[in-house]
């Protein structure tokens, strides 16, 4: 997705209100500067825009009218005919406050379709206020963990709907959930999300502070949004959110922007299903509106909404929003909210759709950054999968909805692998790193899934062989197509020429084996390198099936350094449970048994278990 910052300026200071005919200059890309005036005058603009607020006193037929108004006036303000059809992120930047008013998301395009719900051709609109100059960026993470916080109290209005926030959540994170140690097919979801019902300020703080080695990368807050009045000066009221307070009175933004730095970092991203969460209504002052004050103080992405939401709004909203965890671009993210809150909008009764205002600041390279991303996010995916598994592979009989359940998530894994891998790189243009990771991971899922296909097989002989080797020979064939790509990538040549051995019992390229084997070497003259021992090792086990040497005393020497390596690292139980795992795939399932190894001589079970045996003295 392309990205075209538009830019509103006038002379004078940021706060003012709005004037019938005051002229801007709108400054888009390497475009021409253009003149752009407003329609509204400041009483004008309020009357329309308060009927959009779900008053009674207000009929459908005045509510239209207005939106209709209102959508003429923002289409004019961005000149939307000029916006291509490749899928664009308007990135407005408005200093001006009273071009903050402006429902710039009604707009449409020309022939009163609106502008930013076509599913088709993606258009998506996020603002921006500029900031002082960042001296660091901040850090994003590939694993999500969510702090939903929520209160109701009575004074404040009606009850919220908290459970279909919960489980829109805890749906969007099903992938990240681990299973309960001890527990058959029950998930865990604590290290991934917590919930704060009936919320105080004072555990508002709590759990941030709390919060400072474990920080939370999104926060959801759903609470009903409420005036802050300033009795002896309006002005300076100001909106708020409200807690469960004795004093019965909201929260401002600055407490909220006070409370999520308790955790030492804030937040990646805060959505604010609070009505008029990010509403601009003061701009003589002015004060930023919740969602404004968090992103100047530097959250990357806020989301709230200008109006009050229907509370079936705010739940589709997080839903949408959040059921795309884990590396997809947050501005196609966006867009397929607004789109889900348009079409919907009948049955809601709502227009949501335009309510909806996101704050956005991206990284530099932020594409670049993504892709990495994605990889890591699946990588965290992929190991909560292999704990499933291997609570499959403990379960008895009774297992088979886990079995299912785990089948159905390694297959998404494998999806949305496949399907960046076809989208970021070609065969000519992979000498790319995340080409070659990509590869090794999809390599990775399938080779998880054929191993839960054998699991499964041995309870259930129903299962056919055919599935997992096809699982292997599709794995097979990723290891093999990242390998090739960078010779001296030698995980991704140890796993493929593994299951060379494994399918076929002999290795064709004895050359890729010793290329593998020179990459390894190379690496683990590093004195703090400990998987390219793994490496080694592996490889010298293989050697029987690439040069007929017996390799087991060499691969027995290469696990002893891998060891001593692996002790001075922060990965030890990691690195010594996954080459155990992988060797004990030798040992109980590539064998000549399970019709492996068919052109060789022997499988190579039995050094492989004492390799196994070794690792574990």
């Amino acid at each position: 997705m392309r990205s075209e910052m538009m830019e509103f300026l006038r002379f004078g200071s940021n706060a003012s209100v709005l004037e019938q005919g005051r002229e801007y200059l709108a400054v888009s890309g390497a475009k021409p500067v253009r003149k752009c005036s407003t329609s509204y005058g400041h009483a004008d603009y309020f009357d329309d825009f308060g009927k959009l607020r779900y008053s009674d006193s207000v009929s459908e037929q005045e509510r239209t009218a207005a939106l209709v108004r209102l959508a003429a006036e923002a289409t004019q303000m961005l000149g939307s005919p000029h916006f291509g059809v490749e899928p664009t992120q308007v990135d407005l930047v408005i200093s001006a406050a009273e071009l903050w008013l402006l429902p710039f998301e009604a707009a449409n395009d020309g022939t009163g379709v609106p502008l930013f719900t076509q599913r088709e051709k993606p258009l998506v609109l996020t603002r921006r206020i500029r900031g002082e100059f960042k001296e660091r960026a901040p850090s994003w993470s590939p694993v999500p963990r969510i702090a939903l916080i929520s209160a109701s109290p009575k004074w404040a209005g009606p009850s919220v709907p908290l459970t279909q926030h919960k489980d829109a959540i805890r749906a969007s994170l099903k992938a990240w959930v681990e299973p309960l140690e001890g527990y058959e097919g029950v998930a865990d979801d604590r290290k991934v999300l917590h919930i704060l019902e009936h919320a105080t300020p004072e555990d508002v703080r709590d759990l941030f502070q709390k919060a400072k080695d474990k920080p939370f990368t999104h926060v959801h807050i759903l609470a009903h949004g409420m005036t802050k009045a300033n009795t002896r000066n309006p002005l300076k009221s100001q909106m708020g959110f409200a807690l469960a307070t004795k004093e019965e009175r909201p929260m401002d933004a600055d407490f909220l922007v006070e409370a999520l730095s308790a955790q030492g970092m804030l937040p990646q991203v805060v959505t604010l299903a609070v009505c008029d969460g990010a509403s601009q209504a003061n701009t003589v002052v002015p004060y930023e509106s919740l969602a404004q004050r968090l992103h100047l103080a530097g959250v990357p992405i806020v989301v709230g909404s200008q109006l009050p939401l229907t509370f079936e709004g705010s739940v589709l909203l997080a839903k949408e929003f959040y059921k795309h965890m884990g590396g997809k671009d947050v501005r196609e993210v966006l867009h397929g909210t607004r789109v889900a809150l348009y079409e919907e909008r009948e049955r809601l009764h709502s227009h949501d759709w335009m309510s909806m205002v996101s704050y956005v600041q991206l990284p530099e390279g932020y594409s670049n950054h993504l892709r990495r991303m994605r990889l890591e996010a699946c990588l965290g995916k992929l190991k909560v999968a292999q704990g499933w598994a291997d609570q499959v592979a403990k379960c008895g009989p009774t297992s088979q909805h886990v079995f299912l359940q785990v089948k159905e998530s390694l297959q998404e894994r494998i999806d949305e692998l496949k399907d960046f891998l076809g989208a970021t790189s070609t065969r000519q243009n992979s000498n790319d790193p995340l080409y070659q990771e990509n590869a090794g991971l999809l390599g990775s899922a399938y080779k998880r899934l054929a191993e839960l296909l054998e699991v499964q097989r041995r309870r259930d002989p129903n299962v056919p062989v055919t599935e997992i080797r096809d699982a292997l020979q599709q794995s097979h064939k990723a290891y093999r197509g990242g390998y090739e790509t960078n010779l001296s990538h030698h995980w991704t040549g140890v796993q493929w020429l593994s299951l060379e051995a494994v399918l076929s019992g002999v290795i064709e390229k004895p050359g890729c084996w010793y290329a593998a084997m020179q990459a390894a070497q190379l690496d683990a003259e590093r004195p703090d390198e400990h998987w390219a021992w793994g490496s080694i090792a592996e490889l010298w086990l293989l050697a029987i099936c690439a040069t007929k040497e017996d390799g087991y005393e060499q691969a027995k020497q290469a696990l002893t350094i891998f060891k001593q390596r692996v002790a001075k690292s922060k990965d030890e139980a990691f690195a010594i449970e996954s080459t155990r795992r992988q060797m004990n795939r030798y040992v109980t399932w590539w064998t000549k048994v399970n019709g492996f190894f068919p052109q060789a001589a022997a499988d190579l079970s039995a050094p492989a278990q004492q390799l196994m045996k070794a690792l574990d003295s």
